[in-house]
């Protein structure tokens, strides 16, 4: 029921390949209601593994005075409706950051320091990062129509209770930012810390609907609360990268 109710959405969007591999989402992000930040978000979520990243920085005037420029990568299996990543790297690169987990170990490294690496603790076993964590959301409601669960969050640095959420139906009226709107899903990802730091990123909403091919849930609109700080992201185009 609630495929066909939100069908329409994506009825007259230009669409990829029909198994729904290396989709790309581009987004305008603003904040306090101005247009400072763009992100690309990539995903292939087809079991019995997937492959997600985003890359969000700057722009325009922003730009200028207060460049960001990060990238999320996770890729990982898929077993039944649990994302598991089996390598997860964040970069800040106008920073010169970067943190990579693999084979049960996290590599750092802050601005051309010496690289340090080490075990992640065993309260992160099984963990999502934060672009499994977006994906575990999309996953849950292509699967089920909900986006519920719990998750233990780790990006080795933060680790942190997640808390996914499905808050209802909800309406997302096109506009000047938006340019999809319709039926979709209201889910919110949420992160209690548990080493006692403030998170980068606490909260994440989503609205989503399926893709009318590929079945995929999309989110086509998004706030991210960083830092406090309130950014909402407008789907603006999908395309096969």
């Amino acid at each position: 029921m609630i495929r066909l109710t939100f069908a329409v959405l994506f009825a007259a969007l230009p669409i990829a390949a029909a198994d729904g591999q290396n989709t790309a989402l581009t987004y305008k992000g603003f904040v306090n209601g101005f247009h400072v930040l763009g992100m690309t978000y990539i995903y292939d979520i087809n079991a019995p593994s997937y492959r997600i990243s985003a890359e969000v920085k700057t722009v325009g005037l922003a730009a200028l005075t207060a460049r960001a420029h990060e990238i999320y990568q996770s890729t990982g299996r898929i077993d039944g409706l649990t994302l598991y990543p089996e390598y997860s790297r964040y970069e800040d690169k106008v920073q010169g950051r970067s943190r990579t987990i693999s084979n049960g170990r996290v590599t750092a490294q802050a601005g051309g320091s010496q690289t340090q690496q080490f075990e992640i603790p065993p309260e992160a076993q099984g963990s999502a990062d934060i672009m499994a964590a977006l994906g575990q959301m999309l996953w849950n409601a292509t699967q089920t129509g909900r986006c519920d669960g719990l998750r233990v969050f780790y990006d080795g640095k933060d680790l942190a209770s997640l808390t996914l959420t499905t808050l209802g139906n909800a309406t997302v009226q096109r506009n000047n930012r938006q340019r999809f709107g319709g039926s979709t899903l209201h889910c919110r990802g949420r992160a209690e810390s548990l080493n006692d730091r403030v998170l980068g990123i606490s909260q994440i909403d989503a609205w989503l609907a399926p893709h009318n091919q590929t079945g995929l849930f999309l989110p086509i609109q998004m706030t991210w609360w960083i830092k406090g700080r309130e950014v909402n992201f407008h789907l603006q185009r999908i395309s096969q990268s």
